[in-house]
């Protein structure tokens, strides 16, 4: 049983991993194998891998790879979300397909597209 005033021993205050996005990060949501996809307030969205890595022998001023695919053009990024279908093709299953979902704030309009990532 846990009460509430046992204490957290194992914290850390260096991070593990971490991915640079400008503008601020506004949502984000996880996907298989490791991807994540973000809405950064003033610098549009984007996808990052996050690599598996020991936190043994991890650099924290290492960064992950980032890969912007939608500006804003001066809106800012607000929701975003995602949904995979499936591989592309039994013969090309090192790819990974999905729909994403992203909105602007001002602007008033849902944008839906397809996002296909190389595993």
């Amino acid at each position: 049983m846990i009460h509430s005033s046992d204490k957290v021993t194992n914290t850390t205050t260096t991070p593990l991993q971490k991915c640079q996005f400008n503008g601020g990060v506004w949502r984000h949501k996880w996907g298989p194998q490791n991807y994540v996809i973000v809405s950064a307030i003033h610098d549009g969205f984007a996808v990052a891998h996050l690599s598996l890595r020991s936190p043994f022998n991890h650099k924290a001023d290492e960064e992950d790879s980032v890969y912007k695919f939608r500006s804003t053009n001066g809106q800012l990024a607000y929701g975003i979300d995602w949904s995979f279908n499936h591989k592309i093709n039994q013969l090309e299953s090192n790819f990974m397909k999905s729909t994403v979902v992203c909105c602007s704030f001002y602007d008033n309009t849902i944008e839906f597209g397809e996002l296909i990532i190389k595993l």
